[in-house]
């Protein structure tokens, strides 16, 4: 099982300063006490007059779909986290029957289930999904049970103004000392693979830099010194993507794959999907990936990889690879 830590996150910045002085409601500097209960909806009366209540657990899975705040592959991402942690929360807390979306005496009733509180003290725990208690509050979170103080994400939050948002620790809670490393060892890879494979920066480039807003398309033709100034303005975050990453760490891990004789295979099959999609070689149709030939390869990316990568899909793998490869070589 993939365990991880989290933070809560304020997602207002720093107060101003005028001197010594720190300007008021400007940003984070005074005390705050957030507290929120989790959404819940009155959905009638019971057989004794009482109001049936119906809570959001975060362990619904029919309900991921509903996620504004998440793209297609984090959907599909979220729905593996619930399927990997529900049998710990089970075990942890009493079974199936306990977490019924019904239950008020465990939803409603329980101060550590049901109330979430942030104080400025709360910014400094790591909260590990390791723990029963921590993977219920995440999956709740993500939910948007606690929307009213805690956002799924920065994004969201700045969005619609709610006043924190979870973060992953991989995401932006390392040490700038950290982050410096890996962007430093993500430069050395890079000029590791300028070195030894001018054909793999094209096939990374697709992979990664296709993913950017201002990427123009590049093909064999492109001189390397442009490929390589893209990868650097990437490894140093100056381009912008449709999600927030930790740039150089994924450069690391799309290079730890190329060097893997395993999962390379699979960079070059990404690579053809995402020029493919780009040259309108595969079509997204009801938020599936399609080749032109109408075979459906699935809602994400890794989906698609996976998908074309089977024997009885090797006729469409090798007609999109030669028809990229044209694209490339004009």
């Amino acid at each position: 099982m993939s365990f991880f830590r989290f933070l809560i996150k304020n997602s207002q910045p720093d107060a101003e300063k005028e001197g010594s002085e720190i300007v008021r409601y400007s940003g984070k500097a005074e005390p705050f006490n957030q507290g929120t209960d989790r959404e819940a909806n009155v959905i009638g009366v019971d057989g004794g007059g009482n109001p049936k209540i119906v809570y959001n657990t975060g362990l619904d899975i029919e309900k991921v779909k509903l996620y504004r705040w998440l793209n297609d592959e984090e959907r599909v991402e979220m729905v593996k986290q619930i399927k990997e942690f529900l049998p710990k929360i089970k075990l942890s807390f009493g079974g199936e029957d306990v977490l019924v979306d019904t239950n008020q005496h465990f939803w409603g009733k329980r101060k550590d289930i049901n109330k979430l509180k942030v104080v400025p003290e709360t910014e400094g725990i790591f909260f590990d999904t390791s723990n029963a208690l921590h993977a219920l509050l995440y999956l709740s979170i993500m939910s948007g049970a606690f929307m009213d103080v805690v956002a799924p994400n920065k994004e969201w939050a700045e969005k619609h103004q709610i006043p924190h948002y979870l973060e992953l620790e991989n995401e932006a809670t390392t040490f700038e000392g950290d982050i410096e490393i890996t962007r430093s060892e993500a430069h050395a890879g890079l000029s590791k693979l300028r070195k030894e494979s001018p054909e793999g920066l094209l096939i990374l480039a697709w992979c990664m830099l296709s993913e950017t807003r201002t990427f123009g398309g590049m093909n064999k033709a492109t001189p390397q010194k442009d490929i390589l100034g893209s990868f650097i303005q990437y490894i140093d975050g100056k381009l912008a993507t449709k999600r927030k990453r930790s740039y150089p760490s994924v450069f690391l891990q799309y290079m730890e794959k190329w060097e893997s004789q395993q999962l390379k295979p699979k960079l070059y099959t990404e690579s053809y999907i995402k020029a493919g999609e780009y040259f309108a070689l595969v079509n997204q149709k009801e938020k599936k990936y399609v080749t032109a030939d109408g075979t459906i390869l699935g809602n994400t990316i890794s989906e698609a990889v996976d998908e074309l990568m089977k024997p009885k899909n090797q006729p469409d793998l090798e007609k999109l690879r030669d028809a990229v490869e044209k694209k490339w070589s004009e």
